[in-house]
């Protein structure tokens, strides 16, 4: 055998001829792999003949764990409440860059990586601008503003600074409103829809989460694993309420609960052709209500809008609250909430519609309120949303400016006794009744009440149980429902 030499080497290695290569090593590259070889034979004639044959590398002690040649990086991405986002675009940087969409379920993986280099994940999802943004979240952001009730995470702060300016102010009130208009269809600055934050980061002053920098991407230096995982948390820009959908499980459920929906009334107008009409929609207890939003349709070849002017109600301006977004389709959007002004309970005037008749009409065959491009739908003090209806009354309808008005009971919620107030002008009979949420009668008090002002007093033994009430007061062709909760 000393007449022989043996060499060795990879098929494919580069190597011309006979190897000079007496052994090979193996690594944890190679670990777990069936590794094919060649072995070389030569004489000392220069005569040479070689074989091709396997290597199976094993790692009994698993000292290669961790240390593979190849790896993977996975994750999710979830909105705050937990919610999977899908169809989100992640993109991962390095030597060889990749790109996919999140599933279902929000989850994302990159596999066959190699260690030992640098990698950039990012998240990214631009679309469906309105997803989520509805006048409630222009309602929370102006609370916010105020002081009044402000918001409790860094999310739903970094989802309200609209303009993406660092701050939140009026000025991303005004840039949303835009949007839920139609008047603007992106968002300032270069803003997304969507922004991503490492889940992982802990914020140095979750109340403020622009002091600073957050990261809205992850840096893995020299990925010496064999599984990396990173997480994101969705930030739906606008949506300071959560509502907005975030996978195609979940559904566009209308949280609506339709049972006191806010009330605008126009007058059933006869009008000629070529005659200027002020249509005035009218409303009362605009006290129970922190906004609304909608679309008003009406028929262009029957009314050419003049101009839309301002009622009695506060913080509410024609350039912007209204939209004429489409004359020939005869679409106008509208949004309004309070902002520090209180509303008046009284019958008032909301807003005045100037028109001009292009043919002989009522106006009830004119005009109607819809969804088709501003979502219909109104907010109560209690932070629910209702329904909004259009309906007309008779020109011949006599109108009285009467002080009748049921008032919010105090305390509410109450455990042991409350008062409910209201207002009678004139007195007369009145009656005052309580039902369930199943719609039982479980109180009733009527009487002769005189003009003015007057309590009620109900304690807890005059109810069933705890729970939701509603609460109406009935005097002649007036009627006003309100809602009060008993606690334990």
């Amino acid at each position: 055998t000393n007449l022989l030499k043996y060499t060795i080497s990879r098929p494919g290695d580069g190597t011309v001829g006979l190897p000079s290569n007496t052994s090979l090593t193996f690594d944890c590259y190679d670990a777990n792999f069936v590794i094919e070889v060649m072995v070389w034979a030569e004489d000392t004639q220069g005569n040479f003949a070689n074989c091709t044959t396997i290597v199976t590398v094993q790692d009994p002690n698993d000292n290669c764990v961790g240390q593979t040649g190849e790896g993977l990086i996975a994750g999710g991405v979830l909105t705050e409440d937990g919610e999977e986002v899908e169809n989100v675009m992640i993109m991962v940087s390095g030597n060889s860059p990749e790109m996919m969409y999140t599933e279902l379920d929000g989850s994302f993986i990159f596999e066959d990586l190699e260690l030992g280099l640098d990698y950039s994940i990012i998240a990214q999802l631009d679309e469906n601008i309105l997803n989520g943004v509805t006048t409630m979240d222009l309602i929370l952001i102006s609370k916010h503003i105020l002081g009044t009730r402000l918001l409790d995470s860094p999310y739903k702060l970094i989802a309200a600074d609209v303009d993406r300016s660092g701050h939140i102010s009026t000025l991303d009130i005004i840039k949303l409103r835009k949007l839920i208009l139609n008047i603007d269809n992106a968002l300032p600055n270069n803003n997304t829809s969507w922004r991503f934050v490492d889940a992982s980061y802990e914020f140095l002053d979750p109340t403020n989460p622009f002091m600073g920098y957050f990261p809205e991407f992850y840096n893995i230096n020299d990925l010496d694993g064999p599984e990396m995982y990173v997480d994101f948390i969705a930030i739906k820009v606008g949506d300071v309420n959560g509502s907005a959908i975030p996978n195609s499980i979940r559904s566009d459920d209308d949280n609506r609960a339709n049972g006191n929906p806010l009330e605008l009334s126009v007058a059933a107008q006869e009008v000629e052709a070529g005659e200027t009409v002020d249509i005035d929609f009218t409303a009362r207890y605009m006290n129970e209500w922190m906004g609304y939003q909608f679309t008003l349709e009406y028929d262009p070849g029957a009314l050419e809008i003049i101009k839309i002017e301002a009622g009695s109600l506060p913080n509410l301006y024609p350039e912007e609250n209204f939209h004429i977004y489409d004359e020939r389709a005869g679409l106008i959007t509208a949004v309004w909430n309070e902002y520090g002004g209180s509303a008046k309970s009284k019958e008032q005037t909301i807003f005045t519609v100037k028109a001009r008749a292009k043919e002989n009409g009522n106006l009830k065959d004119w005009l109607y309120m819809s969804s088709r491009v501003t979502k219909s739908e109104a907010y109560t003090q209690d932070g629910e949303t209702e329904e909004i209806n259009l309906s007309f009354f008779s020109n011949n309808e006599a109108t009285t400016d009467s002080n009748f008005e049921l008032f919010q009971n105090r305390p509410n919620p109450w455990n042991n006794s409350t008062i409910i107030p209201f207002q009678l002008d004139p007195g007369g009979d009145a009656r005052l009744t309580v039902y369930d949420m199943a719609g039982k009668l479980v109180y009733e008090v009527a009487n002769y009440f005189p003009e003015g002002y007057h309590e009620i007093s109900i304690s807890r033994t005059d109810l069933p149980a705890i729970g939701l009430f509603y609460y109406t007061l009935e005097a002649g062709e007036q009627r006003a429902t309100r809602k009060m909760v008993l606690t334990d």
